[in-house]
């Protein structure tokens, strides 16, 4: 912002944990949206415009702020059901794509990437 200087005087805060949940992937509208006390997944993945024809909803997943993640098969033996899952200040929601692929070696190699350049974005924009 041009033209805006901290002077003699002026408090920055900074605050301890991030207000904002990402959501990241194939979705209209990636972003950091507001944290909302008490929404569920399903609510930001709305927030951000929802899934695109594109997105494989049955594989998304949090990576929690603490860097734990939640994802389908994360919930015992019924699995997570990641839609219902509250979310939590600095957490991020990645919906991947779908692959298009008989090989579920390749398939597992390019869902590595993608969470890895997911997670690589998140602490870029939470360390700011």
């Amino acid at each position: 912002m041009a033209g805006h200087r901290v002077r003699n005087g002026d408090e920055v805060i900074v605050p301890k944990q991030p207000y904002f949940v990402m959501v990241n992937g194939q979705v209209y509208n990636a972003s950091a949206i507001t944290y909302q006390s008490g929404k569920n997944a399903d609510w930001y993945l709305r927030q951000a415009g929802g899934p695109t024809q594109l997105a494989d909803t049955k594989n998304m997943f949090i990576v929690r702020a603490d860097g734990s993640i939640f994802g389908r098969t994360s919930g015992g033996m019924w699995g997570g059901n990641v839609r219902d899952e509250k979310l939590h200040p600095g957490d991020t929601l990645v919906i991947p794509e779908k692959f298009f692929t008989p090989s579920s070696t390749f398939k597992t190699v390019l869902q590595t990437a993608q969470v890895l350049s997911q997670i690589a974005f998140t602490a870029a924009v939470a360390t700011r």
